[in-house]
């Protein structure tokens, strides 16, 4: 199956035993080599223009207009789903 939610977000850990070996795979997984390896292995596309897509489920449509959702201009419309989703939950 191509669809394949696995989260491709990276912790750092607070207090961290070697915070160097952290910040160094942190910055390995920017570079395009480390991109393109971390979206082979969980199946997802990396957010580098220069790394070719893994998962063609997850590109989205050329011919569409769509949400930025963690932009400025999306919080009002954010937080009135949220509104709404409490609502409806009570």
């Amino acid at each position: 199956d191509n669809r394949n939610f696995t989260s491709s977000i990276l912790y750092m850990l607070n207090k961290a035993p070697h915070p160097n070996a952290s910040k160094l795979f942190l910055n390995w997984v920017l570079t395009k080599e480390g991109s393109l390896t971390w979206s082979q292995l969980i199946k997802t596309n990396s957010r580098r223009k220069d790394v070719e897509p893994q998962n063609a489920f997850l590109i989205p449509p050329a011919n569409r207009n769509l949400i930025l959702v963690d932009s400025e201009e999306a919080k009002k419309e954010f937080a009135k789903t949220m509104d709404l989703a409490k609502q409806l939950l009570n």
